[in-house]
């Protein structure tokens, strides 16, 4: 079974992230989803360009991105 987070879908999606989320984290570095889902909210504000609103949008992301793998690897794992 591959590993949920160590692929090419990892990373960011730009489609479950407004532009400039994506550049903000992009320009610190962050070009994976599962750069994103080990930090906590105070790590993410101390971010330049991220403030509430981006954490909160930043954290749906990261649950629509966790479900879709999940459903993602189920339908794999029943071929």
């Amino acid at each position: 079974m591959q590993n949920l987070w160590q692929d090419d879908e990892d990373l960011l999606l730009h489609d479950c992230l407004p532009g400039w989320i994506a550049r903000s984290l992009s320009m610190s570095g962050i070009d994976r989803m599962s750069q994103l889902s080990g930090k906590k909210n105070a790590e993410l504000l101390k971010l330049p360009g991220v403030g509430p609103r981006s954490v909160k949008l930043i954290r749906s992301a990261i649950r629509k991105f966790s479900r879709t793998r999940k459903h993602s690897s189920v339908a794999h794992s029943r071929e």
